[in-house]
């Protein structure tokens, strides 16, 4: 079954009036019930990187509500980068200031709110308040009750490039998430993802957790690269991850004995010569968010990338989710085109 993620969810919203927000008028007798949630988009950050958070507003009645405003003051070390209501409109100049117009009963509203993370710190945290009034307790002629909600939103935020990449991705141009590319041994994997939308919050992580290959292969071998697009979302027509096995993480992979003729008269039998694992030598693991697990195949399109007649980065293969791999001077590349989230390790 396709699960949908916060893509889809604001697809959905369209960023636009599609939840039934009308123009104003009076507020109906009777206090509202409403209530306010916040979700962090990711829940865990890179520092110096986009976050968000997506604010939803419910109107279970009786009434309706004339006027919904938001409002957040940006934390210190962070910067406001931008609001996508459902309707109405944001100031995000310094501070975010909403107008959201009316919300009639049994409707919702949302908004992203997305700031700039602090380039240090392990967290940020961002509290938002909704009134049914610009200030809380005016009531005037009691058109306005001035009720407001006060809601929570804390992001962790980790700062080891090596290891973690995350961010919420607004633009084209943030698309792609990566830990530190450049191998070595302090840093023997890394991990690249391209996502394939906006308006998604995306993280990879390069660790040494456990993912099930264990139970199935006994020659796995190094970091896991676990990966989550749009908390936990499929897509059907994949999305990209480049993995980089360095030298220092790669197994031995021996060779057959060999025998020899010595000077005519006998043959000695030498130990096998140690090599590292190769690129056509490499499996992939793949662990699902519920745990269960399946071998990647290779694409059919391996060969046809050997030749050179495949650009990894712009072609698709024909049927995913597959692989491709390569042997470089920094160890193995490896390709992968994935349709759900998950951990991956060589075998």
């Amino acid at each position: 079954m396709v699960r949908h993620g916060v893509g889809r969810a604001l697809a959905s919203l369209g960023i636009a009036a599609a939840l039934g927000v009308a123009a104003p008028v009076a507020t109906l007798g009777g206090q509202p019930s409403w209530s306010m949630t916040v979700t962090e988009l990711p829940s865990t950050a890179a520092n110096a990187d986009t976050a968000a958070y997506l604010v939803e507003i419910t109107n279970r009645g009786p009434s309706n509500i004339s006027k919904l405003f938001l409002a957040a003051e940006t934390p210190d070390g962070a910067h406001l980068v931008g609001a996508l209501p459902s309707a109405g409109a944001c100031d995000t100049a310094g501070d975010l200031s909403c107008d959201l117009g009316q919300l009639r009963r049994g409707r919702s509203a949302s908004v992203i709110v997305g700031y700039l993370t602090p380039a240090e710190g392990d967290e940020l945290s961002v509290d938002f308040r909704v009134t049914t009034s610009g200030a809380s307790g005016s009531d005037t002629k009691g058109r306005s009750h001035g009720d407001a909600l006060n809601e929570t939103g804390t992001t962790e935020l980790r700062g080891d490039a090596t290891t973690f990449a995350g961010r919420f991705i607004f633009t084209a141009d943030q698309l792609v998430v990566a830990t530190d590319q450049d191998t070595g041994p302090s840093n023997p994997h890394a991990t690249k993802v391209v996502a394939p939308t906006t308006l998604i919050p995306v993280t990879v992580e390069d660790d040494t957790s456990e993912s099930g290959c264990e139970e199935e292969h006994e020659t796995c071998f190094g970091q896991t690269s676990e990966i989550h697009v749009d908390n936990g979302a499929t897509f059907p027509e994949g999305f990209l991850v480049t993995i980089v096995f360095g030298t220092d993480e790669l197994p031995e992979a021996p060779s057959s004995e060999a025998t020899f003729s010595t000077a005519g008269y006998h043959t000695e039998t030498y130990p096998p010569e140690v090599d590292t694992l190769t690129a056509d030598q490499l499996n992939l693991w793949h662990q699902f968010d519920d745990l269960s697990g399946e071998d990647i195949p290779r694409c059919d399109e391996q060969e046809a990338f050997d030749e050179g007649e495949l650009d990894p980065e712009v072609d698709v293969p024909a049927s995913i989710p597959c692989f491709i791999a390569t042997d470089t001077e920094d160890g193995i590349t490896a390709w992968v085109w994935l349709t759900e989230n998950g951990r991956i390790q060589g075998w």
